[in-house]
């Protein structure tokens, strides 16, 4: 094998609450430099927390809490791998949600066999919706199928956002989705089918049974997703 020559991305960002924000990168990381790392639009506090295997997340204090209702965008650059490989700057949209209320918050779309691939990365996704008028936190939202419960990163989503959820290994094949976020833990989905919910404190934001005789019969083999025909009406 040739060395290294991969950039390092954020596999994943969450506002842990109005005053920490969090990166996970895809690989591990130098740890200096994710001390030293630029980060713009918010004011960030002297100390950083690095941590997790090979340093791949990057805690940090800001000086100023965020304000609710109010959409901040920050940028991360000049982050380096093992490899001395430096990230592509990456930016996001950061604000404080209110928790999702039933139906707020759809599974839209449902990738559970993508093999042989058409077209799309290799890897089992889910697409969420936010179909309301809120920004919406994902902090606290669980993921349950029919072997596990996973908990959702602290994303915020605003109105209209959509954001794919994959395995923390497959966010960075994703390059050209705008919203998206690795879930530790990820529970594989079944190629058959089988109920989906969405909770918050142990209240269903939103289920939905698929099958896979929802496909017709040229998609049957895998490589296609299901996807909601209209966001309005998710109970039909």
């Amino acid at each position: 094998e040739g060395p290294d020559s991969d950039l390092p991305t954020v596999a994943m960002f969450e506002v842990i609450d109005d005053q920490t924000l969090k990166f996970t990168f895809n690989e591990s990381m130098d740890s200096l430099s994710l001390i030293t790392a630029n980060i713009e639009g918010v004011v960030v506090a002297m100390d950083r927390l690095v941590s997790g295997e090979g340093f791949r997340e990057l805690t940090v204090g800001l000086v100023v809490p965020l304000q609710k209702d109010e959409v901040v965008e920050i940028s991360i650059s000049l982050a380096r791998d093992c490899s001395g490989n430096v990230m592509t700057p990456a930016s996001f949209e950061v604000a404080i949600g209110t928790p999702p209320l039933f139906n707020d918050l759809v599974i839209s779309e449902i990738m559970s066999d993508p093999d042989p691939a058409v077209e799309l990365p290799s890897a089992e996704y889910l697409e969420l919706y936010n179909r309301s008028t809120n920004l919406i936190s994902l902090d606290g939202v669980s993921l349950i199928d029919q072997t596990d419960s996973v908990s959702l990163p602290s994303v915020t989503m605003k109105p209209g956002d959509y954001l794919l959820l994959t395995t923390t290994s497959s966010v960075s094949d994703f390059d050209e989705v705008i919203m998206k976020a690795g879930v530790p833990g990820w529970s594989a989905l079944n190629n058959g089918g089988e109920l989906l919910t969405l909770m918050h404190a142990g209240e269903i934001i939103f289920q939905v049974d698929y099958d896979q005789d929802w496909h017709n019969e040229n998609a049957q083999a895998g490589g296609v997703s299901l996807e909601m025909k209209d966001l309005n009406n998710p109970c039909g």
